[in-house]
């Protein structure tokens, strides 16, 4: 996720954690109950509409938070949540899901920059000698960088690399 649509994302859970502050707000088995309570979804879709804020994000990060993997949304709200409580605690979940994914963000650019999240310059000018620094390893191809000779190694994909140094006469 980018970092606009992150911090969309946690603007709408937290308009979802406001709106579930009030135990009478949840419902289950409609999405809206016609009294001003909704379910999980339904709640996502009118304050999505409310605010014009994207629903996707909030929705893979609520599905991450689920505690199955491929549990519906609907499902969950409608079966197996106990309590409004426990609705407020999914929607927590997703929300510190949300805040790992902008740290993920921030260092990947960091990183993309030439910089180490911490400042550090990682591309290194005018060596004399060959010099290879792994920074970081990542499912994320982006954000691993390795430094030879003072030049960037091309990462090809996530198990191949390609060395971009010219050979020094001895």
């Amino acid at each position: 996720m980018f970092q606009a649509e992150i911090a969309n994302a946690v603007q709408l859970l937290d308009l979802m954690l406001e709106f579930f502050a009030d135990d009478g707000h949840w419902t289950r088995g409609r999405y809206d109950d016609g009294n001003g309570g909704h379910c999980l979804v339904g709640a996502l879709l009118h304050l999505s509409r409310k605010y014009h804020l994207p629903t996707a994000p909030v929705i893979a990060l609520l599905q991450d938070a689920m505690p199955r993997p491929g549990l519906p949304l609907v499902h969950f709200n409608d079966a197996c949540c106990g309590s409004a409580a426990e609705l407020r605690s999914i929607i927590l979940k997703a929300r510190r899901l949300a805040h790992d994914h902008s740290e993920q963000a921030r260092a990947a650019e960091a990183v993309d920059h030439g910089f180490a999240p911490d400042g550090i310059t990682l591309l290194l000018e005018g060596l004399d000698m060959p010099l290879l620094v792994l920074v970081g390893v990542s499912d994320n191809p982006g954000f691993p960088r390795l430094t030879a000779a003072g030049r960037p190694l091309a990462l090809l994909n996530r198990c191949h690399l390609c060395l971009l140094v010219n050979e020094a006469p001895r």
